[in-house]
């Protein structure tokens, strides 16, 4: 239990939503089951109604990129599945990161669901930060004013350490590779974490 935290990848499509490529997602995982496993309704199983769904039409364009992918939850365990939405970022218990989020594209409401998209300046803008304390003279100082931490249930450490330093660093390499990988004009991003 804790705060886990990810930048999701989904193509761009005029007029389709994140909460649109959701709904497919899982009404495509749900349909791929075997019949014999499928002993509850759509509903039961992720908690929205067929009438969430978006049109059959919008179904047929994201139908192309649901495909399989594989997944770890660590080094020894990897796995096939398949999805339309990559996660390319995960944190566990940065919560300065998750604050900075929740912020800069949450509009300061904080809860586990998609936001606003996180375009290529708001992920520049929080790379530059994330720098700007890292590389100053007096990284507390800078910590404190420009990247503080949130308290919150289960949410971690509250100490300005090595440990807090860390997920900077890593938040630096996870942008910098999003960054370079990322086709902005015909792939969206967005942060969604869940405690």
């Amino acid at each position: 239990m804790g705060l886990d935290m990810y930048l999701m990848k989904a193509p761009r499509l005029d007029s389709v939503t994140i909460q649109q490529v959701c709904a497919t997602e899982e009404w495509f995982g749900y349909c791929k089951r075997p019949n014999e496993y499928r002993t509850s309704s759509f509903e039961e199983w992720c908690g929205a109604s067929q009438d969430d769904l978006p049109s059959k039409k919008v179904m047929e364009l994201l139908r192309p990129y649901y495909v399989e992918r594989f997944a770890s939850w660590d080094t020894n365990h990897v796995y096939p599945h398949s999805d339309i939405i990559q996660n390319v970022g995960y944190w566990r218990k940065a919560n300065q990161i998750h604050r900075w989020f929740v912020d800069n594209v949450q509009a300061g409401d904080d809860d586990c669901d998609y936001h606003e998209e996180c375009t290529k300046g708001i992920l520049e803008e929080l790379l530059r930060t994330c720098k700007r304390v890292l590389n100053s003279s007096n990284p507390v100082s800078e910590a404190k004013r420009w990247l503080p931490v949130q308290e919150g249930f289960f949410f971690g450490s509250y100490e300005y350490d090595e440990c807090y330093f860390d997920d900077l660093r890593h938040t630096v390499e996870v942008i910098e590779n999003v960054l370079a990988t990322t086709d902005f004009d015909n792939e969206m991003l967005y942060y969604v974490s869940s405690w």
